[in-house]
């Protein structure tokens, strides 16, 4: 579901159905969702600002709190710390078979950290073993919390048991993207690599930025001693390995009336081409 602003009313009751995407702002009645023990992975993003919100993204993980796969952005992990303000009672929200998460921000700020941080408080993932975090291409001045909150909150008893694989895209370096990688190469015990693909500074022969981001990376303690730090330069080759969903529909290039291909990987199903000024389930 793409952009279905006009969508009021909806059950699905669907006991085969194994993924769900939802993108931009959809209202979902309560209890909209019957049988949907199948679905392994979904994608909950949205396009609209924070004013705009109401609680459907955190029912919607409360409904799919089973899947393997979890790709979130910026938005819903802030819908998600605030819910806790009002309903501290939904809390915690175990997510006891997640394996995969990504997350998609679109902005990096001290506000953004801390909910990154307060999600893996708030929802627990004792299984996680891959994270991906897709950092915003172009950075810019976010306003901040106040100081009265920190991004290191209630993070004392967050421990990652079984973490093993980090990527990290459009790294820059920022202060606030070393204390992210920092929380995960403390809190990951059994962590064996993360991936840092760069933004477009110059890491090229040995840069000067590129001995400035390994310099601030080593001295950070590591509660894995197996774990590796790869640093890689936007034209590089990565690590060859991506998340369950690569396709971000609040992307440019995915909005203004332009077709994308899914390929949907399912035997007997070939792929077709969706024109996204077209309303679609």
């Amino acid at each position: 579901m793409v952009d279905c602003t006009s969508v009021y009313d909806m059950e699905i009751s669907a006991p085969k159905l194994e993924s769900f995407v939802c993108h931009g702002f959809t209202f979902f009645p309560a209890h909209v969702f019957g049988n949907v023990s199948k679905v392994n992975d979904i994608y909950l993003c949205s396009s609209v600002s924070e004013e705009q919100f109401d609680e459907d993204f955190f029912r919607i993980l409360s409904d799919f709190s089973h899947v393997s796969v979890l790709t979130i952005c910026s938005s819903c992990l802030m819908r998600i710390v605030e819910e806790e303000e009002y309903n501290e009672d939904d809390f915690p929200v175990e997510l006891h078979n997640l394996q995969e998460l990504q997350l998609v921000l679109d902005s990096i700020s001290k506000e953004d950290i801390y909910c990154i941080f307060s999600f893996f408080r708030l929802c627990p993932s004792p299984f996680l073993e891959i994270l991906f975090i897709q950092l915003p291409s172009n950075i810019y001045e976010q306003s901040d919390i106040s100081d009265s909150v920190t991004a290191e909150k209630n993070t004392q008893d967050i421990v990652f048991r079984n973490l093993r694989w980090i990527k990290i895209t459009n790294f820059g370096g920022s202060p606030l993207e070393l204390k992210l990688v920092k929380f995960f190469l403390e809190k990951a015990t059994v962590l064996e690599s993360i991936y840092i693909l760069m933004n477009q500074c110059d890491i090229s022969n040995d840069s000067l930025p590129l001995r400035i981001i390994q310099g601030q990376l080593s001295v950070i303690p590591k509660a894995s001693k197996d774990a590796h730090i790869v640093i890689r330069g936007p034209l590089d080759d990565d690590c060859g390995v991506n998340p369950t969903h690569t396709i971000y529909y609040h992307q440019e290039k995915y909005r203004k009336g332009t077709t994308v291909y899914h390929d949907y990987g399912i035997a007997g199903f070939g792929g077709e081409s969706i024109p996204l000024n077209r309303e679609f389930l």
